[in-house]
């Protein structure tokens, strides 16, 4: 495609898009985890948080409050995911991937079970 045959979208619709794409993903990391593949749940996880914390800091003036609402809910629908495998693997059932040192993973437990879940900053 060339430059003069690019689609033009406004802020508004490119942040929807982005919102949108943060429930797409989700459901990749339902897929995932499904198969009790923790890394590949934490991952989406982490670029979820990535994405969020952009558009928080586009959201001059609350312009996309209800897109940043969405990506928010995105984001703790997949916090509890994260919460839900960690009980899992606590239980003693095996999970197909292990998640590796650093990084998160499941150690330094706050009250959901994972001590990496402060995406306000």
């Amino acid at each position: 495609m060339s430059r003069d045959q690019a689609i033009i979208i406004n802020n508004t619709e490119y942040i929807g898009a982005i919102s949108d794409f943060t429930g797409e993903i989700g459901r990749l990391a339902v897929m995932y985890a499904g198969k009790r593949d923790y890394i590949a749940v934490y991952e989406i996880y982490e670029v979820m948080v990535v994405i969020y914390k952009v558009v928080m800091s586009l959201n001059a003036n609350n312009r996309y409050n209800k897109k940043v609402e969405a990506i928010a809910t995105n984001l703790r629908k997949l916090s509890e995911l994260r919460y839900e495998l960690c009980m899992l693997q606590r239980s003693g059932r095996r999970l197909r991937s292990k998640p590796s040192g650093g990084g998160g993973g499941f150690s330094g437990s706050n009250e959901k079970g994972n001590g990496d879940d402060n995406y306000d900053t």
